[in-house]
């Protein structure tokens, strides 16, 4: 099992568990007498549809639309793809799930998908897709603008449906004034644990079957058909109704809606949000029931028949389609003894949780010489500092030819991705550090992928469209380092206790000569690179190192080359000035001023050891004191 597996796996356990045992504690709860929870949501209803607007409205306004589209299309595909898939899987096994499970439980498996938000965060972020579809750039923007219009239009028409059937039904509304109905629908929300009771009650004559409109607070209708109830009936009609706004199924039959808008293309998704209604009125009527007797439940069934009619909108009503009401009566009249399906769910949800992600979009093409070097010359990529790993193993290795590992890389071909993975458990990788004129650009190769990064600015992932050469690439470096003057770094402050050493600058090796003969040609070492921040500088040291050297306690180097030469130039963070600082000898160090902005430092050295004569550059930042 690779760390990623056992990682998603864990969070995936993790939140299924919290779901298991969130549900077994509200049943739990329900089974005490008088127990209000059967009237108080189950899930949040709209999680996913939230998150997706807070990301989507996030994004900077001013950003071109390209952009815009490719990061909807990396926030959206894989969730949506799974959700649709997942609802088909759903709609197939729904048949044996009823037979099986309480009709709460079928119903919350609807919305589960609202926790498929918790597939995006960090821990539960993959490595790499299983399979990338490959889409052509023109095409894939004529589908982001298609499938944006239809999910715009689909979800669009819901809401105009919605609004004008509460318009034409409120519209012809009145209030209800008998006292005793009044009265009635008082006693109903408080025992239903509604504090502030007033959901206001009113007759339409535009509906046939008594209905719950609304989704905010002041704007819920409780709407009853023209006719006569007998008490009795009434205590049944308000349950179920409080039931559904207690539980805020119009919430939830929006949540649906969105899911349908945004996978709109799939036509066998309008067909399981029908499905879902369904459940949410067999669960209600679950509630209603619970520990009714047998003549409650016989009045209740005569009741669904005799308000069997069709819903419009976001709205829940007692019957909402004559072509459920076999099964809701079979329900209804011979209740069957059915598991609480909290393993059930549990399982379903970890499996819905740990398979997101897996299959993407891949779109557009190019060569590195495109996504690496931006079309420009390479020879303004300044190669500072290399990576290589080889079969699992890295290996501090030198590149002996530049210019050829650049052209190699210019003619790889590569697509973008839509998603946002990792690719970090690759076997074959090369990690490379260019110093441009803009900044700091970060290269890393891979067996799938490619990322290019810079300073000040975000990732680019894409797939690798033909095979890598790594045996090439391993024949561009030397087997084994050179080894050459190094350059340590020990910057003083105010405070003695915040002194630091750097480690290694990175390293150039511009020519090395021994007696009078090239050893070989320029080569680019491996190297770390560092910076400090937050602490008054009082001063720069510079040790350089001879060959092989690597002094177990920097505290006590000895033995430091002095250089025959040495120029020393700093940029400010913004390269916009550029400066030449002079060095004084101290001991076995190069002392230098505390530099007065953040900055770049470019040290050229001439080093003689022995008959060999080494002209280096080396590289290290300051970062600007107040970060």
């Amino acid at each position: 099992m690779s760390p990623e597996t056992f990682i998603r796996g864990f969070f995936a356990l993790l939140f299924s568990g919290a779901l298991a045992l969130g549900l077994y504690s509200r049943e739990e709860r329900e089974s005490q007498t008088d127990s209000h929870l059967r009237y108080a949501p189950i899930f949040p209803a709209m999680l996913l549809p939230v998150f997706f607007a807070g990301a989507l409205l996030g994004y900077p306004v001013l950003q071109y639309s390209d952009t815009i589209q490719k990061k909807l299309l990396s926030l959206s595909f894989s969730i949506f793809l799974h959700i649709s898939i997942y609802y088909l899987l759903l709609m197939a096994l729904l048949p044996l799930l009823r037979r099986t499970l309480r009709a709460r439980s079928c119903a919350l498996l609807w919305l589960l998908p609202n926790y498929l938000y918790l597939a995006l965060q960090s821990p539960m972020q993959l490595s790499r897709p299983l399979w990338a579809l490959s889409v052509p750039e023109r095409a894939l923007k004529a589908f982001c603008i298609l499938w944006l219009a239809g999910a715009f239009a689909v979800l669009g028409w819901n809401l105009l449906s919605h609004l004008l059937f509460r318009r034409r039904i409120l519209k012809a509304a009145r209030p209800v004034t008998d006292p005793e109905i009044l009265s009635l629908w008082e006693s109903e929300q408080k025992s239903a644990g509604f504090k502030k009771a007033g959901y206001r009650l009113v007759v339409s004559p535009e509906v046939r079957t008594p209905l719950s409109i609304g989704f905010f607070r002041p704007s819920v209708r409780v709407v009853l058909p023209k006719q006569s109830y007998a008490p009795d009936d009434l205590s049944l009609i308000f349950r179920h109704e409080l039931v559904h706004i207690g539980r805020q199924d119009c919430w939830n039959k929006f949540f649906l809606a969105f899911c349908t808008a945004v996978c709109w293309f799939n036509p066998l998704m309008w067909l399981a949000m029908r499905r879902s209604a369904d459940d949410l009125e067999l669960s209600c009527d679950e509630a209603v029931l619970r520990d009714a007797a047998s003549e409650t439940r016989q009045e209740y069934a005569r009741l669904l028949l005799q308000t069997a009619g069709d819903e419009r909108g976001f709205t829940t009503s007692l019957s909402a389609s004559a072509k459920s009401l076999r099964y809701r009566l079979c329900n209804v009249v011979k209740p069957r003894s059915r598991s609480r399906g909290i393993g059930v769910m549990s399982l379903i949800f970890f499996l819905l949780i740990i398979s997101c992600g897996y299959v993407t979009i891949a779109y557009g093409s190019g060569t590195g010489e495109t996504y690496i070097f931006s079309s420009q010359d390479t020879a303004a990529f300044d190669l500072t500092g290399t990576s290589l790993k080889i079969d699992g193993k890295y290996s501090c290795h030198d590149c002996a030819d530049p210019e050829a590992l650049n052209r190699y890389l210019s003619f790889l071909q590569f697509q973008e991705i839509a998603g946002n993975y990792t690719f970090s458990t690759e076997k074959q990788e090369l990690a490379l550090t260019y110093r441009i004129p803009s900044g700091t650009r970060w290269v890393n190769l891979s067996e799938h992928a490619l990322t290019v990064s810079n300073s000040g600015a975000g990732k680019t992932t894409y797939l690798t469209a033909s095979p890598v050469d790594w045996d090439y690439i391993a024949s561009i470096f030397t087997a084994e380092p050179m080894e050459v003057p190094q350059l340590m770094v020990f910057l003083e402050s105010s405070d003695p206790e915040h002194d630091i050493w750097w480690d290694y600058a990175v390293t150039r090796v511009l020519s090395c000569t021994s007696d009078g003969v090239p050893l070989g040609v320029p080569k680019v070492m491996h190297g770390g690179s560092g910076s400090l921040g937050g602490y008054d500088l009082t001063g720069v040291r510079l040790y350089f190192l001879p060959p092989g050297y690597y002094p177990e306690d920097p505290m006590e180097i000895s033995g430091a080359l002095t250089p025959s030469a040495c120029t020393i130039q700093i940029s400010d963070w913004e390269r916009t000035q550029f400066d030449t600082l002079s060095a004084e000898a101290a001991e076995d160090a190069l002392v230098l001023p505390p530099p007065p902005y953040g900055a770049h430092y470019t040290v050229d050295a001439t080093l003689e050891v022995g008959n060999t004569i080494y002209e280096m550059r080396y590289f290290f930042d300051i970062e600007p004191s107040e970060t």
